[in-house]
């Protein structure tokens, strides 16, 4: 909860109301927050996060899903929830894939889309980014075995 003094009483916002706020601002204030720390949060010497004497950052190239508020806004942008054969689900979920420091965990780069997105298509905007500058080993899981997104980390 926060806390804030109007007019010499003090009040208290709840969780709604920090939420109904972050609704307006929208995306651009956490996208300006993420810039500046966004990275691999590592040097040379932290232990896992470099391979090969030193010489390679290790970065991991992933995808999830997470479930998210059933709001309209969200069944909107992400698609329904996902149901079982009986009843329908109870959250829309979204996909995330993300760029990440191995040893740091470190947030390099992050994508979302509705979950029907495919992880490829998602993580091709990744392997452009400007943060793979050379001097990484980027370890991917078996849906991103394909030659575009090699020559596009490669590029």
């Amino acid at each position: 909860m926060r806390t804030a003094v109007h007019a010499g009483v003090l009040l208290e916002a709840g969780t709604s109301a920090i939420s109904k706020a972050r609704a307006r601002l929208g995306s651009e204030p956490l996208k300006a927050l993420f810039e500046p720390v966004g990275g691999p949060l590592t040097t040379p010497q932290s232990p896992g996060t470099f391979v090969f004497g030193r010489r390679l950052l290790m970065l991991s190239l992933d995808g999830t899903v997470l479930a998210v508020a059933p709001t309209s806004a969200n069944i909107t942008a992400f698609g329904p929830p996902p149901g079982g054969s009986h009843k329908p689900g109870h959250h829309p979920q979204v996909k995330l894939v993300l760029l990440i420091a191995c040893g740091t965990r470190g947030i390099l780069g992050a994508r979302f889309g509705p979950r029907r997105d495919n992880e490829v298509t998602l993580a091709k905007h990744l392997a452009t980014a400007p943060m793979l500058s050379g001097g990484q080993l980027v370890l991917m899981d078996r849906a991103f075995h394909g030659h575009d997104i090699l020559a596009r980390i490669t590029a």
